[in-house]
């Protein structure tokens, strides 16, 4: 996604409103946990995201990217009850949905059981329709394929997913 560059957004705050002078400050927040998680250091990764929620704690952004935290320090239901939230949250932007689906896609897989499992196949399979070419989306369908035992459509899209990640 591109937008402004970082001085015409700082030139532009002032006469923002105030849902977009929150989403402005609060992706600092999310930006340097971004970074922090590059880096694989998940715990200076999360301190950044609940630093923002304590300034911001309804902002949906700031959720989800805590959420991809706690999913890779594999709190799994944590991390999947931050998803669903944001799921509900309608200051979540609808063109976005797919990566929220995405998400609990993945949490549910992770977790396991077959209740999980039904809301993994039908959201892992309503992101790819939205975005097709989005390689994360594939791998995860993918893997729900393969858990529910059809192996060789699975298999085929993490195929695909491997080959655009190299």
């Amino acid at each position: 996604l591109r937008g402004p560059n970082d001085g015409l957004r700082l030139f532009q705050l002032p006469f923002s409103g105030a849902k977009q002078a929150e989403t402005a400050v609060a992706s600092y927040y999310v930006l340097e946990a971004e970074e922090y998680r590059k880096k694989k250091d998940y715990t200076e990764a999360r301190v950044w995201c609940e630093r923002g929620l304590q300034l911001y704690p309804g902002n949906c952004y700031l959720r989800c990217s805590l959420g991809v935290v706690l999913l890779e320090q594999e709190k799994l239901v944590e991390s999947r009850s931050l998803f669903l939230q944001v799921h509900k949250d309608p200051e979540w932007p609808s063109e976005h949905l797919s990566v929220i689906l995405n998400n609990i896609a993945v949490a549910n897989i992770l977790i396991g059981g077959e209740e999980l499992l039904d809301e993994a196949d039908r959201f892992s399979k309503e992101a790819l329709e939205k975005q097709p070419n989005v390689p994360i989306f594939k791998s995860t369908r993918g893997a729900v394929l393969v858990e529910r035992g059809n192996l060789e459509e699975g298999l085929a899209l993490l195929r695909q997913a491997i080959a655009k990640a190299e």
